[in-house]
């Protein structure tokens, strides 16, 4: 692979700079979009991972994405920070701080950009604040303010901060065609029981880790909503090293109408398949967060995380329901199967209601 130019496409673009997990990337697309908004100007990204690029290149209002693989490597030993360096100093625009490593900052530093062009978007809270406040009024707060260098024009009060993914023609033929070849029809709901935290080594965590909710659980879940609705589908996501762990559902529930998609869900493919789906039951996890951004009916399991941090949002209507965190012990085994059904059967109530 080339290495990525040394020269960035319009230095004058706003640049919000953000490592982060699927769920991340997901949720800090609205600060993107009011970034846009403000500066009449696409909004460069810089972060980390292919779902990254995956999730939002080609997405309304978001500019350039450039990606480093690692900030770990002594600065000294790698390249790729060089060239990022580079990349940073050719920049004339504002700098939107939105992590929270000492490595990223001082990369910045490094890259001569100084506070009176960069808004730190944890300037100013005490980490108690934060772990009681969304990300999304977080990012809502950010949005609204600008450098002391690149003063924005303040817009009308902005609308709720909500994720959205846009999906092309390409995406939706794409999942067309792998339905038809699988042989599924709607209605389905979407099973991801699998984190990449609850993955070491390629061997699934032991049932210790806060994020594992038990094989026995999702069997009987599995087996009591095909009993309630006999004409629906069972979809298992996830990653390939999740595959293993899908198959073990699928075999427990012993059913033709459960399908193991795990390893063959790219990620545009997956945002098209929570947009047809009748809902999501799953770990807290990035697709979690993507099925809402696309609107799809959610039941979250948490564990150690606090919703009132990370729970999922979606577009206005979306039935989410969240269960478990730390006030039940930080671990989803405290999150009972009658406990997950029973809020899958609500979800249809109110999506009526919304």
């Amino acid at each position: 692979m080339p290495a990525p130019s040394p020269w960035p496409e319009d230095p004058r673009r706003p640049l919000v700079v953000r490592f982060g997990a699927l769920g991340d990337m997901v949720l800090i697309k609205p600060l993107i979009e009011r970034l846009a908004d403000r500066y009449r100007s696409k909004v460069d990204l810089l972060g980390s991972g292919p779902w990254t690029s995956e999730l939002l290149s080609g997405q309304p209002k978001v500019g350039e994405i450039r990606l480093i693989r690692s900030r770990k490597t002594p600065y000294w030993l790698s390249r790729e920070q060089w060239r990022l360096v580079e990349w940073l100093r050719a920049r004339e625009g504002p700098v939107y701080f939105c992590d929270d490593t000492e490595k990223t900052r001082w990369l910045l530093q490094r890259a001569g950009i100084g506070r009176e062009r960069m808004v730190d978007a944890y300037e100013g809270y005490d980490p108690k604040t934060l772990a009681r406040m969304h990300w999304l009024e977080q990012w809502r707060a950010v949005a609204e303010r600008s450098p002391p260098a690149y003063p924005a024009p303040s817009l009308p009060v902005p609308p709720p901060m909500v994720p959205r993914i846009a999906l092309g023609e390409e995406a939706e033929r794409d999942l067309k065609a792998f339905l038809h070849e699988r042989g599924i029809e709607p209605p389905f709901v979407l099973f991801q029981p699998g984190n990449k935290r609850t993955l070491k080594r390629g061997l699934f965590a032991t049932q210790s880790h806060p994020k594992f909710w038990p094989l026995d659980r999702w069997v009987r879940l599995g087996r009591t909503l095909l009993a309630v609705r006999p004409g629906l589908s069972i979809l298992l996501c996830g990653v390939a090293r999740e595959r293993r762990l899908c198959r073990q559902i699928a075999r427990g529930i012993g059913d033709p109408r459960v399908h193991v998609l795990a390893g063959e869900l790219p990620l545009m493919r997956l945002a098209a398949l929570c947009a047809q789906a009748h809902s999501m039951i799953a770990i807290d996890s990035g697709p979690a967060h993507l099925a809402a951004a696309m609107g799809t009916p959610l039941v979250v399991l948490f564990g150690h995380a606090a919703p009132e941090r990370w729970r999922p949002v979606g577009p206005p209507g979306t039935p989410i329901i969240a269960l478990g965190g730390p006030h039940r012990g930080g671990h989803v085994q405290a999150v009972s199967m009658e406990e997950v059904a029973a809020a899958w059967s609500g979800l249809s109530g109110l999506r009526q209601a919304a």
